[in-house]
């Protein structure tokens, strides 16, 4: 049975509290009687397994919860809309690869854009079946890879690519009435650009919207003998040949250049907004609370990593900045699980840094230490995407206080947290010299 003791918690809030020894034992005991386990200071031990007289439910989450206070709500809507080539020439190989192609499309947008990317995909279809096939919808709500694809007809591409613009306003017209921002537009064309009908007048349109600003477009090349001055037409430059590569490659390269184009708007936008924000700057006597367990997540494409964290910290560490990260107790289990060659090095960190590292203990949730250590200090700041729900009622003064929560996110290659100015670069490949924001050295993570 697991047993922890008062003088654990308290020893946690002595050391932010100089000796105060009235606010350590308020502190600790404010904890003990959220979590149901109340007892007067000075006793030895506590059972977490008391009957009766819990108040709340305690969730060892293993998913943090993503929803944001600012840094969500600000990032934009990315529409694309896919063109494909049903027509008969696609019967046979041609099906079974545009299925593979269409998957690993999915696959890049779903698991390789960075958590809470709001991409919206809609798919016309060419052939005797002409028409949207799926219409606008969230990236990881979409059901097209579970379509059925019947090959037949020619392939009229003019018509195909007026109702891809026309669709296409119309969703930024849905965007614009419901105040939600986005960002350029982008198009995808999978053809030979061998068309049943005229396309000249819709190519000229796109390429003067890409002129403008206003669009991207690319082409994939489709078959063995595509008409790439055709493509070209209303691509430019940007067709992706199938010379001595698969369809499914081409729409990885493809989507990997959306989601990358896609991110850097995102970073743009979000940093633009932060910019004249008067809460950011350092200042003496801050404290800057790390939510570690919901920071593992922020990394999506790493499933679960140690990495934002030690680069958020690093940055604190050399602007002289005072911070705590507060782990979940089920952390180690978590790592053991889906990132087991980071366990030795958490470990490490709780072992050899306790006065930066904590785990809380078994039975409880780091929410609770976080929330309660910044209702202590009105200096400190926590640094997470929880909204924690749960405790508002116990923290309004804490929760009420939106300037008290900081949201970041790993984004284009950098950790980046608007409301603290700072985006600090993972790796020597991801810069960022077009943000205002303070950046750290390069993170030897």
């Amino acid at each position: 049975m697991n047993k922890w003791s008062f003088s654990m918690v308290k020893q946690f809030f002595a050391k932010k509290r100089d000796g105060n020894t009235e606010s350590v034992e308020k502190s600790a005991t404010s904890v003990l009687t959220i979590i149901g386990h109340r007892k007067e200071p000075g006793a030895e031990t506590i059972n977490n397994t008391a009957k009766g007289i819990v108040t709340m439910n305690i969730i060892e989450k293993e998913e943090p919860n993503y929803e944001c206070y600012d840094i969500v709500n600000l990032v934009p809507h990315c529409p694309v809309v896919m063109v494909l080539d049903t027509s008969h020439s696609m019967w046979g190989k041609g099906l079974s690869d545009l299925k593979q192609s269409l998957n690993e499309f999915s696959r890049i947008m779903c698991q390789e854009t960075f958590q809470d990317a709001m991409i919206d995909v809609e798919t016309i279809r060419m052939g005797e079946n002409f028409g949207v096939m799926e219409a606008f919808t969230p990236v990881r709500n979409s059901v097209l890879t579970g379509m059925e694809i019947r090959p037949k007809g020619d392939t009229p591409l003019g018509a195909s690519l007026e109702l891809a613009l026309s669709e296409l306003e119309k969703q930024m017209n849905v965007y614009r009435a419901t105040g939600t921002n986005y960002v350029q537009p982008q198009m995808v064309v999978l053809s030979d650009g061998k068309s049943s009908d005229d396309f000249a007048q819709p190519a000229q349109k796109i390429r003067k919207m890409v002129h403008d600003g206003k669009l991207n477009c690319r082409a994939i090349a489709l078959g063995a003998d595509p008409d790439y001055d055709a493509l070209r037409l209303f691509a430019g430059d940007a067709v992706v040949a199938s010379d001595g590569a698969t369809m499914k490659e081409s729409f990885r390269t493809v989507g990997r250049a959306v989601s990358q184009e896609y991110e850097e708007k995102v970073e743009e936008t979000i940093v633009n907004e932060f910019k004249t924000a008067s809460t950011s700057a350092p200042r003496t006597g801050r404290m800057v609370l790390l939510d570690g367990t919901n920071i593992l997540y922020w990394n999506q494409r790493n499933g679960i990593s140690l990495d934002c964290v030690k680069a958020i910290t690093n940055y604190l560490k050399s602007q002289k900045e005072e911070y705590m990260v507060i782990f979940d107790a089920t952390t180690p289990y978590v790592l053991k699980k889906k990132q087991p060659t980071e366990l030795s090095e958490y470990e490490s960190l709780l072992k050899h840094d306790p006065e930066h590292f904590m785990q809380v203990p078994a039975g409880t949730c780091a929410d609770i230490f976080l929330l309660e250590e910044a209702k202590t200090n009105p200096e400190s700041i926590i640094l997470t995407q929880d909204l924690y729900r749960d405790h508002k009622s116990e923290y309004s003064e804490v929760l009420n206080q939106r300037d008290r929560i900081a949201s970041g996110m790993f984004l284009n290659g950098k950790v980046v947290v608007p409301k603290l100015k700072f985006s600090i670069p993972m790796n020597q490949s991801a810069t960022s010299s077009d943000s205002d924001f303070p950046e750290a050295p390069d993170c030897a993570c």
